[in-house]
């Protein structure tokens, strides 16, 4: 009997061995497609885009299959690296600034088994610079007070840089949130337009703006009445003294007078 119970034990060691190198050797990982490249969600800067001077480089990319490895853009011929930052987020370290005018620029990701996305485009760098006319004659303060005397105004902003282009810049007048005018460009670079007020003092907004950078001036007080009359202090004088004198004559006529009764 402890004979045919030791064989029977021996045979299910050999039989539990057997198994367990079995399963041990058929635990297989098969990835059924290959890993995708990184995918773009978002980049600045964008294809056909108005900026500043100075910009923000950055880049929103994720690759679920094997991660983000690297980032670099190219903007004309200078290549910058980006740095992870947090969520997908991928930013330059530096914000260049670039010269007036069109660049290109190309994106590229790389994921940790070499594959590649390259995202690329064009934009424009504009610095928008004018000045403010009331009535033709030039705002030269960014805060005025004006004196006027017909409630009908002119306004005019005559654009002096050359970008951005005509069709990018919108031009208001306005009087607290309410915007009271919007300016036509009724020639190149040249916008125009008049408004009525009631009469009173008004302060009001003039904006230029491109979207990227708005040109301001605030004119804290147009006064429609008459101009205000300022009198020297000389003249003043004179009057007081005059007034003075006479009635000292009136004063002495009328002492004679009593004496003489």
């Amino acid at each position: 009997m402890k004979k045919y119970l030791g064989f029977a034990f021996v045979a299910l060691g050999i039989a539990l061995l057997l198994t367990g190198y079995i399963y041990a050797n058929v635990v297989l990982n098969i990835e059924s497609t290959p890993p995708t490249p990184p995918v773009f969600t978002s980049i600045l800067p964008a294809n056909g885009a108005v900026y500043p001077q100075t910009i923000i480089v950055k880049a929103v990319v994720s690759d679920p299959d094997t991660g983000v490895k690297s980032v670099t853009v190219t903007i004309d011929t200078t290549a910058y690296t980006l740095t992870f930052i947090v969520d997908d987020i991928w930013k330059s370290a530096t914000n260049p600034t670039l010269t007036l005018g069109s660049h290109t620029f190309s994106f590229t990701a790389t994921n940790n088994v070499g594959l590649q996305s390259s995202v690329s485009g064009s934009f424009t760098v504009v610095d928008l610079n004018g000045d403010w006319y009331i009535n033709d004659v030039l705002v030269t303060s960014a805060t005025e007070n004006i004196y006027l005397v017909s409630p009908t105004v002119a306004f005019k902003f005559v654009k002096t840089s050359a970008y951005p282009s005509d069709s990018q810049i919108t031009v208001k007048v306005s009087e607290g949130t309410t915007t009271l005018l919007t300016l036509t460009n009724s020639a190149t670079a040249t916008w125009t337009g008049s408004y009525t007020f009631v009469g009173g003092k008004h302060t009001l907004t003039l904006k230029a703006s491109d979207g990227t950078k708005d040109i301001i001036m605030s004119v804290l007080s147009i006064d429609f009445g008459s101009s205000p009359i300022i009198v020297p202090f000389s003249t003043i004088l004179y009057g007081l003294g005059g007034t003075s004198i006479l009635f000292g004559i009136v004063l002495l006529a009328i002492g004679k007078k009593l004496k003489a009764k």
